[in-house]
């Protein structure tokens, strides 16, 4: 019993004595996890001098440290001013230009930052009586929401002259351009002029659009972009549209319409993309050339005459294709005429549909659409007719014309831009 009580009294200085050799040190080290799922949002990504958002950031840290938010900027001061929190308060600068916000997260180990973007803008006046210039100063320009209606009005006696490379933002779902006079918006293909609603991403229905109304009402619109409002561009009432080498998308109801008799539209070398519908036109006169209407929810182009206007649409050398409904839906007595155009991939969306549509339409006579193109594939008589809705699938409907036809596109398809169809999955 002696020697055992010896033998286990000297375990523990045997232990010490291995410990104290170089090498035989015990460390525990426990793995830091940095803040992850960061998030950083602005209630607006453009603002007017002087103007003040709200940001908000997000975290996660799977070691539950508490983390702290600490908010700095390139220009304008914060509320609190010791910027710190999940939510903070920016005041932008008394000057216009673009700045960038950091969010810098940290457990007090690791610190992870995130970035956003915001744009500072001069205010545009939102009444034009005289004959004005919005001028290209490098600044982006702002219609701001207010008390009223962000419009952007333009008295009949008035023209509002936009120069290249300017970009205007309309701050409010109701505003827009509200023409009684002209608008010349006359871009380059290296500065084109935009208008678009305020969004830090690709949202639409955020502004109204273009108004143009009454005899006075026009509107020169070249190598312009207008983007993420509700109507996009509207025409009414004598007023008068020619848009050449644009793009009208993201619109949410409709890209363009053009409503009542003498309205015009001439509408040369544009996309009409991505938007609820693409063209609407009622009674009125529209040249449609060497475009593009495509990806649009609904149908790409809609046209209704009643029996007594003696206006005119042509649309020549045009794509009208991977439209969710028709490509071409006629009613009433709308005969168009409609030639060397590709008419291809329509009805593709959830309700589907045909390159051109009579049903409900109201006329008797033939409707002419000859030497176009109907999609790979549909090279004979009875593969065509099945792509066309007319009197061979309605008794008392007229038919339409579609012979000669080509084999081959007349016009060269364009492909989607990046985000373009993003909410359409038949047009891929």
């Amino acid at each position: 019993m002696k020697a055992v009580t010896v033998y286990v009294l000297a375990m523990p200085m045997l232990l010490a004595a291995l410990l104290s050799f170089p090498g035989c040190e015990s460390k525990t080290q426990v793995a830091n996890t940095p803040p992850g799922d960061i998030t950083l949002s602005a209630s607006k990504c453009f603002i007017e001098t002087g103007g003040t958002i709200t940001l908000g950031g997000g975290a996660i840290d799977d070691d539950e440290d508490p983390l702290t938010f600490r908010w700095t900027a390139t220009a304008g001061s914060f509320t609190p001013a010791s910027a710190t929190g999940t939510s903070v308060q920016w005041t932008a600068p008394s000057t216009p230009g673009a700045v960038t916000i950091t969010m810098a997260v940290t457990d007090d180990i690791v610190t992870v930052n995130k970035n956003q973007g915001i744009t500072v803008c001069a205010l545009v006046q939102s009444l034009v009586t005289t004959n004005t210039t919005i001028p290209k100063t490098g600044a982006v320009y702002i219609v701001k929401q207010g008390v009223s209606v962000p419009l952007l009005r333009i008295s009949s006696a008035a023209t509002l002259t936009i120069e290249p490379g300017v970009t205007i933002v309309f701050d409010g779902a109701g505003g827009g351009f509200e023409a009684f006079g002209r608008i010349v918006a006359e871009g380059t293909s290296s500065e084109k002029i935009r208008f678009r609603g305020n969004t830090c991403g690709s949202s639409s229905g955020l502004w109204d659009g273009v108004y143009l109304t009454g005899p006075y009402g026009e509107a020169i619109f070249k190598n312009v972009e207008l983007s993420a409002s509700s109507n996009g561009i509207q025409v009414v009432d004598g007023a008068k549209l020619t848009l050449e080498r644009s793009s009208v998308y993201d619109n949410s109801n409709i890209g363009i319409s053009v409503l009542t008799e003498a309205a015009q539209a001439h509408i040369l070398s544009s996309d009409i993309w991505d938007n609820g519908k693409g063209i609407e036109i009622e009674n009125a006169h529209v040249e449609i050339k060497s475009s593009s209407i495509r990806y649009n929810a609904a149908n790409g182009l809609k046209i209704s005459y009643s029996s007594t206007v003696t206006e005119t649409t042509t649309v020549d050398s045009t794509t009208i294709a991977n439209n969710g409904a028709n490509g071409i839906e006629l009613s009433s007595y709308a005969a168009p005429a409609v030639r060397y155009c590709s008419i291809s991939a329509n009805g593709e969306g959830p309700d589907g549909g045909y390159a051109i549509s009579l049903a409900g339409y109201s006329g008797s006579e033939t409707i002419h659409a000859e030497n176009n193109f109907w999609g790979a594939g549909n090279t004979t008589e009875e593969k065509i007719g099945l792509v066309i809705f007319d009197g061979a699938d309605q008794v008392g409907l007229p038919y339409v014309g579609f012979d000669p036809w080509l084999d081959q596109s007349p016009v060269m398809l364009q492909a989607a831009p990046a985000g373009g169809a993003k909410e359409r999955p038949w047009a891929r």
